[in-house]
């Protein structure tokens, strides 16, 4: 059977809104497969200044669902709950201004068609799940997937600047300040959706300590969960 067509896309790198707008439309429908189901939805429910960011999506899912059989995704383009996931991540990407992020929406849906049994809700579970997560938290979970000191070197030095939070102390500017309070809400948000996991200290009888000036629990260390990884394998960045 035919596969995806691996013909090169068209250059959508236009300037006026109005030609975005018309090429956009038109670079859709160049999309194979996908391209005319994307196009008839992006026309009700898509601003005309973001449809570019569509063809975008759309491109990307098309690379990574190229090697699928075009018949079995005509299929799924027939199924209700598939084409529901599909245009939830359409509105996504419409909303992405970061390409990566395209790309993290686009794996989603390759992933959920790539499993020998298709599972939507689990598709719309991670969808949900990142739409939730800003770039910064998901750059800081896929920290976690490699925790060790000297690993994942290259990853390290691209984000330093992220992951590396000076801890603010008495003397501590304000800006410092400020900056350790904002990283650590990403964590506890991480936390809070289940993809990161705190341990806490404990005493000889197991009893969790506590730290003196804060009266909070003193936390051992800060690890993945199962679902942090499996999010991180759908969105492609594991």
């Amino acid at each position: 059977m035919k596969k995806g067509n691996d013909d090169k896309l068209p250059n959508l790198g236009v300037q006026a809104t109005d030609h975005i707008v018309t090429v956009s439309r038109m670079g859709l429908g160049a999309v194979p497969v996908f391209g005319s189901a994307l196009s008839e939805l992006a026309t009700m429910i898509i601003p005309n200044q973001r449809l570019e960011r569509v063809v975008d999506f759309a491109q990307k899912l098309h690379e990574k669902t190229k090697n699928l059989e075009e018949s079995f995704i005509a299929t799924q383009l027939t199924d209700e709950n598939f084409v529901d996931i599909l245009e939830e991540g359409m509105t996504q990407a419409a909303k992405s201004v970061a390409e990566k992020r395209r790309g993290y929406i686009a794996s989603v849906i390759a992933h959920g068609l790539s499993e020998d049994q298709i599972e939507f809700m689990e598709t719309r579970r991670v969808l949900k799940l990142l739409s939730e997560l800003n770039d910064n938290e998901i750059i800081l979970l896929r920290f976690y997937l490699v925790p060790t000191i000297g690993g994942d070197e290259e990853f390290r030095s691209k984000h330093e600047s992220l992951l590396k939070v000076r801890p603010a102390t008495i003397n501590a500017q304000q800006r410092d300040v400020e900056k350790e309070a904002i990283h650590n809400s990403y964590i506890e948000n991480l936390c809070n959706y289940g993809l990161l996991r705190k341990e806490y200290s404990v005493d000889i009888t197991d009893k969790i300590e506590y730290d003196k000036s804060t009266q909070a629990p003193k936390i051992r260390r800060t690890v993945i969960t199962s679902l942090g990884k499996y999010f991180l394998r759908q969105i492609g960045l594991n």
